[in-house]
């Protein structure tokens, strides 16, 4: 120990007080002692008392000790022995026999006074192995950056000479060897099995594409691809839910060098899509890495919805006006007269494709016959979704006739009065109103809605219909049904005022439900795909085992706006009774997680996505894991990477045969480390038990004397 130093701190304002107090009271406890009490016994309790004021006023200066220690280190030499299932299948390679070299090498070392610690590793370090014995070299894959990293934290405080690393150079996942950042602490000799011949194998390394776009955009979708072979071309494809839509051609390398390949496609087909990005090259010893693939969710833009009515009224008006706050919609309002359509300007509506046909009080008694048959058409063989409003002038067997069955069954019966509504239970659980009170409490909502109808017709649904709002006042009476049959979806509205719900529901704290619930309806009826809250794609369909799948997932509200803020949570089983979990985090475009390496078998990735607790939506995707190890892909010596991993350390990499020679380059030597030591005394729980030892002491003392 050298440099021992007591030292105090300077006194501030507030500490001159109180030492002043501590003078004072010390003062005052030997003024006045009692004559009966020992002269000897005065003394003691007098010293005592002293040592404790004294002590106490020491510690309000805050002192602390500073020393300097000398550390002596042994000198260390660290083998890292690659322990992966790609060491044994590589040429000339013998277990025995290299472990043979590296014990001779181990009993070098040690006979020069250096501590040999063996490390085998995979994807991690083997914290129960430690041992050449433990080497079986069958790990599933290697992590050589994440290893290494580990390890050099483990020995920070370690007198380590070099370490020596056994391996291929073949890593499963981490950085490559060549990007490992070491530092120059001490020499790392890279000890390289395996042939160093160059295979051909072209891969698809990286796919970055947009998360959601709209129809008509130009995205880019950009791909980092590595053309490795012997020479000539090699051909790019982007593809569309495996259909392929462009190609590119680039020439193959020698050289592992990686590249940028950019397509541009404008989308024009709306829903989910899978966009990936495929390298076919012949003689490719790994097949199945050689596509990556992402979602994309294209929103649809300038989408026609027309409105048809048997006569004008208000709610026709209040609908357009409502449908054209968003902005996919191009919303038609064309009234029957016994003329045709008015306005008949907007009679080339005909000939467009419509997503969707809202039909207010029509067909009518008095409809024009001709003009059903083209509506009819369009929802027989176009399968337009249809939204039935109904109203006094609405005909049930002319509407039945539109669909070729019964819809509306039995005689509909006329209600003098308004009726109160509520939405049923399933109805919270159903894609439209699934995450609509997110933000609001529904019963506020439910119970704030108007009443509808004025001179209600009570109507009587086929079977297969949902209902989501019915009557609160007459039994099972639908204000809002629903059915999906076949892809084919309808949805019907009684009560001719809904419009009401907009001036009813709007305000602080609420929301404008009628607008919240016509978009959701008019949404989930043009896009079949709306059903699915929650979007989710695989990078790829058939991984090696071993190798990691990258998930990437979306979730959406009801009206197709995806939500960040849903908390997402992924599983992965081939098993009801075994379920793995993955972690997805928000990455500012879509919901993104790694899945465990998995061994050989078929797999099911479940996703939930929940707002709160409560359950928003799900998706489910299958992949297949084959019995061919990720480790196995590339049977070669990753010789630059070792190299350069060696180079920045300050070794050199050197080859199996060369292993005899590394002793002779190690300088075997301990280091003497001094130590700076620093103790606050005032912060010493050693100081605060001796001001207690000294008050128990004087206690004790007196009461032995029975001084009070």
């Amino acid at each position: 120990m050298t440099d021992f130093q007591i030292q105090l701190q300077n006194l501030t304002l507030w500490e001159i007080p109180i030492l002043l107090f501590i003078v004072l009271v010390m003062f005052l406890s030997f003024r006045k002692i009692s004559s009966e009490t020992p002269e000897r016994g005065r003394l003691v309790l007098l010293i005592l008392r002293s040592i404790f004021f004294i002590w106490l006023a020491f510690l309000t200066l805050k002192p602390f000790v500073n020393w300097n220690k000398i550390r002596h280190f042994s000198p260390t030499v660290i083998f890292w022995m690659d322990n992966s299932a790609s060491m044994k299948v590589q040429k000339n390679f013998s277990a025995d026999t290299i472990l043979t070299q590296f014990e001779n090498l181990q009993e070098v070392l040690e006979k020069r006074g250096a501590k040999v610690i063996i490390e085998p590793f995979g994807t991690d370090i083997s914290q129960d192995r430690n041992s050449f014995a433990d080497l079986t070299f069958d790990e599933p894959g290697t992590d050589l950056s994440q290893t290494i990293t580990r390890s050099l934290e483990k020995h920070t405080d370690e007198a380590v000479c070099a370490a020596i690393l056994f391996s291929d150079g073949v890593s499963t996942q981490g950085e490559e060897p060549g990007f490992i950042e070491t530092g120059k602490r001490f020499p790392i000799f890279s000890v390289g099995i395996g042939d160093t011949a160059r295979l051909t194998d072209a891969f698809v390394a990286n796919l970055e594409i947009p998360a959601m776009a709209k129809v008509g955009d130009t995205i880019q979708i950009s791909a980092e691809i590595v053309p490795q072979g012997d020479g000539g071309l090699a051909q790019v494809f982007l593809k569309e839910n495996g259909r392929i839509i462009q190609k590119k051609t680039v020439e193959r390398h020698r050289e592992s060098f990686r590249r940028q390949i950019t397509f541009s496609q404008v989308l024009q087909t709306p829903g989910e899509s899978l966009l990936s990005v495929e390298i076919d090259a012949e003689k490719d010893i790994n097949p199945y890495n050689n596509t990556k693939a992402e979602g994309i969710y294209v929103k649809a833009t300038d989408e026609t919805v027309v409105i048809l009515s048997s006569m004008s009224n208000v709610e026709s008006t209040f609908l357009k006006k409502t449908l054209e706050s968003d902005r996919r919609f191009r919303v038609y309002n064309l009234v029957e007269s016994n003329d045709g359509w008015i306005p008949k300007f907007e009679s080339k509506v005909f000939r467009k494709n419509w997503v969707a046909v809202i039909l207010i009080g029509y067909p009518a008694e008095n409809s024009n016959v001709n003009r059903m048959a083209e509506i009819r058409r369009r929802i027989q063989s176009g399968r337009t979704p249809v939204l039935v409003m109904d109203t006094p002038s609405l005909s049930q067997d002319r509407l039945n006739g539109l669909f070729d069955e019964k819809l509306l069954v039995g005689k509909p019966e006329n209600s003098p009065i308004a009726i109160s509504v509520q939405m049923t239970p399933e109805s919270y659980d159903h894609t439209i109103f699934r995450d609509i009170f997110w933000e609001n409490d529904p019963k506020t909502i439910i119970r704030n809605l108007p009443p509808v109808g004025q001179r209600f017709k009570k109507l009587v649904l086929a079977d297969g219909f949902e209902n989501l709002i019915t009557s609160s006042t007459l039994a099972e009476t639908p204000i809002l049904a629903v059915r999906d049959f076949q892809g084919r979806r309808l949805a019907l509205c009684t009560g001719f005022d809904l419009w009401r719900w907009s001036f009813m529901t709007t305000g602080a704290r609420r929301m404008d439900f009628y607008q919240e619930t016509i978009l959701r309806l008019v949404n989930w009826l043009a896009d079949t795909s709306s059903s699915k809250n929650v979007r989710i794609a695989l990078d790829k369909s058939v991984y090696l085992s071993g190798e990691i799948p990258e998930i990437s997932a979306l979730a959406f509200d009801g009206k197709g706006i995806i939500r960040p803020e849903m908390v997402l949570q992924a599983e992965i089983s081939d098993n009801p009774q075994k379920k793995t979990p993955v972690i997805l985090s928000w990455d500012g475009q879509r919901f993104t997680g790694k899945a465990p390496a998995l061994s050989a078998g078929n797999y099911r990735i479940t996703t939930l996505a929940f707002f709160d607790t409560k359950e928003i939506g799900h998706a489910e995707k299958t992949f297949t894991v084959i019995d061919q190890p990720v480790e196995l892909a590339k049977i070669m010596q990753n010789s630059s990477g070792l190299a350069a991993l060696s180079f920045q350390s300050g070794g050199k990499k050197v080859s199996l045969s060369e292993l005899d020679d590394i002793a002779g380059s190690i300088q075997i030597r301990s280091i003497d480390r001094e130590e700076h030591h620093e103790l606050r005394l005032w912060r010493s729980l050693g100081a605060m038990l001796f001001l207690i030892f000294i008050i128990g002491c004087e206690w004790i003392y007196r009461r032995i004397l029975g001084y009070q």
